[in-house]
């Protein structure tokens, strides 16, 4: 099934044709699946009975996924939404309207989980049920998983290609391999996901929605039992301030500064083919010298890491030590 909402605008059921990491890019963000990994989200599209994707010229921007339970007498509607630049043209209706009303299913009953858009499905009939009850996560469980961890955000900034995404991914893993749950949450793609247009990266009104959809998100993942590494523009204080006040009291933020020699960042954009203008010598350089007096002048209490003269992993045990090793402040 394909239906044409025109203005370039599509639904599809075909599973073939689901954008898998446009899906979960969104949804590890949004507040019911945070933290939720490509491997379990790939598991779960394999395992509904029907998905419907909602595409702008052939772009992923919507989607819904559906389960049967119970031997096929309810179905749950789970993992809905549209894309911030796309809503307000009735797409999400149209959205739900295909996956409850015009697919296979329009005869059973549903069930969904959601504390937002409560309107839109209450125009498909959903309705509060007094009868329905949930056990979540035993309690002793969350309170291991928050131990483990300690609500340890690790902050890692620096200038371009000073080793950041890697750097954070490291750190998640050399966490995992000591026993604790981590997730890192790349600023970048982040920005990206609140601008479908892809233009460059020089807004700074998104570049603020990101800081501090990033600390929303990161704190999601702590509620979960994991420790976060963010890493990204986190430079200044103001940007700092932004993030700390999104992500709100109580949790352990360690800020990680990187440096690395102008000469080295360029050899290693050249080696990224997915750079786009900080390959270009002036530009790096002008970034460099612009950002020369704030990597001078970090904050006491930030670990500062030259990664030209480190390895990746030594540089992610050593910051995983220095962040484990603090006491709470």
């Amino acid at each position: 099934m394909a239906r044409d909402l025109g203005d370039g605008y599509e639904l599809d059921d075909d599973p073939a044709r689901v954008d898998r990491d446009a899906v979960h890019a969104y949804l590890a963000t949004a507040y019911w699946a945070a933290g939720r990994s490509r491997a379990d989200q790939d598991a779960l599209i394999d395992g509904s009975a029907r998905v419907v994707g909602l595409y702008c010229d052939g772009m992923q921007i919507g989607f819904a996924r559906a389960s049967e339970f119970d031997a096929g007498r309810f179905v749950y509607l789970a993992d809905v939404y549209v894309l911030d630049g796309h809503q307000g043209r009735g797409l999400g209706l149209e959205l739900v309207r295909e996956m409850i009303e015009n697919g296979p299913y329009a005869e059973r009953r549903w069930l969904l989980h959601t504390r937002d858009a409560h309107g839109l499905y209450e125009r498909f009939g959903f309705e509060p049920n007094e009868r329905l009850l949930e056990r979540g996560r035993p309690a002793h469980q969350l309170a291991e998983a928050a131990a483990r961890t300690g609500g340890l955000v690790i902050v890692i900034c620096g200038p371009i290609a000073s080793g950041k995404s890697t750097l954070a991914r490291a750190v998640a893993r050399e966490l995992e391999r000591r026993g604790n749950a981590a997730a890192a949450i790349d600023l970048d793609l982040v920005y990206e996901m609140l601008d479908p247009a892809r233009g460059p990266k020089d807004d700074a009104a998104i570049w603020s929605a990101a800081r501090r959809a990033a600390a929303r998100l990161a704190g999601a993942l702590l509620d979960d039992g994991r420790a976060v590494i963010a890493e990204g523009d986190y430079l200044h204080a103001s940007e700092r301030a932004e993030f700390l006040a999104a992500l709100g009291p109580g949790r352990r933020v360690r800020f990680v500064t990187l440096s690395v020699a102008p000469e080295t960042a360029l050899g290693r954009t050249h080696e990224d083919p997915s750079r786009a203008s900080s390959r270009d010598p002036d530009f790096l350089l002008r970034h460099y010298e612009e950002l020369a007096a704030a990597l001078r002048s970090r904050p006491e209490g930030d670990l500062c890491l030259d990664t030209g003269a480190v390895g990746v992993d030594e540089a992610a045990a050593a910051v995983t030590d220095w962040a484990t090793g603090q006491a709470a402040v």
